[in-house]
């Protein structure tokens, strides 16, 4: 009985491998969705601490390079206490 469990599980992990690795094909429709012209770079800038000299100079610099790129950023304080 144990020798029939074992090789059904070693041929199920076989076949899962096979299954996983195998060639997946897609084919190019140009279905694809594409972003809107009108569409804007978001990034969001998550802080533990926002209120540290650090964490404000990093976002200034982060909304300065994002704004570059014509984008928004929008600046998180996640307000995490250092003593916690």
């Amino acid at each position: 009985m144990k020798k029939a469990v074992t090789l059904l599980m070693v041929l199920c992990l076989s076949m899962g491998a096979l299954v996983g690795c195998g060639s997946k094909s897609t084919s190019s429709t140009g279905d694809a969705k594409k972003p809107a012209k009108d569409d804007k770079l978001t990034i969001y800038g998550i802080y533990k601490a926002g209120d540290q000299t650090w964490f404000i100079d990093e976002g200034n610099a982060a909304k300065d390079k994002t704004e570059e790129f014509g984008g928004h950023i929008i600046y998180v304080d996640a307000k995490m206490n250092p003593e916690d």
